[in-house]
């Protein structure tokens, strides 16, 4: 029979609940620079806390899944790829009273050369303990991912901005290879300009380490090059010709012309991203969303990382929409 005069299950852990507070993260990720909290901090805070309560935590694995999931990459790229998701169940047992309680966490599967369903298992307590006693780690998912990030605070060893103040950073993008449409688009700006700008650009090319045949560029230096050229020609439109270049010469004594001048045309605006998709969803055929995709070369030049992910998976959902196989 379990014992009344002790506290109920549900009261000692909102005790150890308000006991354990924020865990710094004391994990770094080399590879795609982010701190993480540890399991091993996780298990420290709540432990002892649980043990002294004399409550135990058993767990038992539901079953694993693999689900389509979408991934929008750091370049903004969307890709679709699968994954697999481990359940496991959690029971809260309360030596003193018999009471349990029973939660759920989730863990996600990587091929990892066997080590993936090990991973999830970690993952899932990880979250399984965050979650449960509300543990803070600074972390805010609906956070603006265009804050300004503070400098000084950047964790030691991470690499820096693919692009910040016109340096590359070429090993941010290295698996990448640039698209045969970013190919294109280069040659033929290239061929637009002038011999000096073109120098400029190959000292631009040059100083920051990029290779200087297309054939070897990654998509972001193909990008990263696009926008310099794009500055190049912007700059050279707004100051217009040279005095006396092609111009027209006044009449004889000095008479003004009657012609009225030229007015210097103004560059279009960029299409909203909001009609460029609803353009690109009302399109019946695959032939004319691949065209429509090659008329938009560089337009996302101009967008942020989210603008651009969201530009591309209305392009993915949008072709697999129009797939045989979809219909």
């Amino acid at each position: 029979m379990a014992d009344t005069t002790a506290p109920s299950l549900v009261k000692k852990l909102a005790k150890i609940l308000g006991d354990v507070g924020k865990i710094e993260k004391k994990g770094f990720n080399n590879h795609f620079s982010y701190k993480f909290v540890r399991e091993t901090d996780l298990v420290e805070a709540v432990r002892d806390k649980l043990a002294a309560a004399n409550i135990m935590i058993t767990s038992s694995i539901k079953k694993t899944e693999v689900v389509d999931m979408t991934k929008i990459l750091k370049t903004g790229e969307v890709v679709n790829n699968k994954v697999g998701l481990l359940y496991v169940a959690y029971t809260f047992r309360d030596g003193e009273s018999g009471e349990t309680i029973e939660v759920e966490g989730i863990g996600e599967i990587e091929q990892d050369g066997g080590k993936g369903i090990y991973k999830a298992i970690t993952g899932a307590m990880k979250y399984m303990l965050m979650k449960n006693f509300l543990i803070d780690t600074g972390d805010d998912p609906e956070a603006d991912s265009k804050k300004p990030k503070d400098t000084k605070q950047q964790a030691p060893g991470a690499p820096a901005p693919a692009r910040n103040s016109g340096v590359y950073n070429a090993s941010f993008d290295k698996k990448f290879p640039a698209t045969n449409a970013q190919k294109n688009s280069i040659t033929a700006r290239l061929h637009e300009l002038q011999p000096a700008d073109k120098e400029t650009i190959r000292k631009i090319v040059e100083a920051n380490g990029i290779p200087q045949e297309v054939d070897q560029l990654t998509k972001l230096q193909a990008s990263f090059i696009i926008d310099k050229i794009v500055e190049i020609k912007n700059a050279a439109t707004s100051k217009g010709p040279a005095n006396g270049a092609g111009g027209a010469k006044p009449p004889a004594g000095g008479q003004p012309s009657q012609a009225p001048a030229p007015t210097q045309q103004q560059p279009s605006q960029p299409p909203k991203l909001a009609d460029v998709i609803q353009n690109m969803r009302n399109l019946p055929t695959l032939a004319e969303l691949e065209k429509y995709k090659q008329s938009l070369d560089g337009y996302g030049n101009a967008l942020s990382h989210r603008e651009r992910a969201e530009l591309m998976l209305a392009y993915e959902q949008t072709k697999e929409s129009l797939t045989p196989a979809a219909k």
